[in-house]
């Protein structure tokens, strides 16, 4: 299996989205208070945009450099990165309270599985759980689990750059919107 590559203080300051897929979580994250599992430059993005943001990070090597590059910007959101080990990454959103918006990014199929089951349990009613890579079959499953119980599921489809190889691939998104009104 192919390492995640290492940061190396080049990060896109945006998330490895299709273009169409990071235009549509631009308008849902901005002014919300975001949950995030697993960090990047998504979460460099996320700060420009919401009130608030928890990131958690479980690759030692991302955390020095997402805090790092945090350091260095000025005038944005209330971030909190957390280093967590990766069998506890999505556990990591209990005790957090309820989020406009839980994004889904982390590296194994698995924490993503996980990552989407629990994050949704802390999704406000009427906000939002965005989870990357949706063509992975456990995030797909978990997204589709998340249907069956009523939420509204929309898959955005797009090109993005492959983070380790770096050739263009097929991705998809899917934007998970939780029954209910926004208090």
């Amino acid at each position: 299996m192919a390492r995640r590559p290492k940061p190396d203080g080049l990060l896109h300051i945006r998330p490895e989205l299709s273009e169409d897929a990071t235009l549509l979580l631009e308008a849902l994250a901005w002014g919300a208070e975001v949950f995030e599992f697993g960090s990047g430059g998504s979460t460099l993005w996320f700060a420009r945009l919401a009130t608030r943001l928890v990131s958690i990070e479980d690759d030692a090597e991302w955390y020095k450099a997402i805090a790092a590059a945090l350091l260095t910007r000025t005038g944005e959101c209330c971030v909190h990165l957390r280093k967590v080990e990766t069998a506890q990454l999505p556990d990591a959103i209990d005790g957090t309270g309820l989020w406009d918006l839980v994004f889904v990014d982390c590296l194994t199929q698995n924490e993503r599985r996980r990552s989407v089951i629990l994050g949704a349990k802390h999704v406000k009613p009427g906000g939002w759980l965005v989870a990357d890579d949706y063509n992975f079959p456990m995030t797909h499953k978990a997204v589709e689990g998340l249907r069956t119980a009523g939420w509204d599921v929309g898959i955005v489809s797009g090109i993005k750059m492959h983070p380790i190889r770096k050739v263009p691939v097929k991705t998809s998104t899917a934007f998970c919107h939780k029954p209910g009104k926004r208090g």
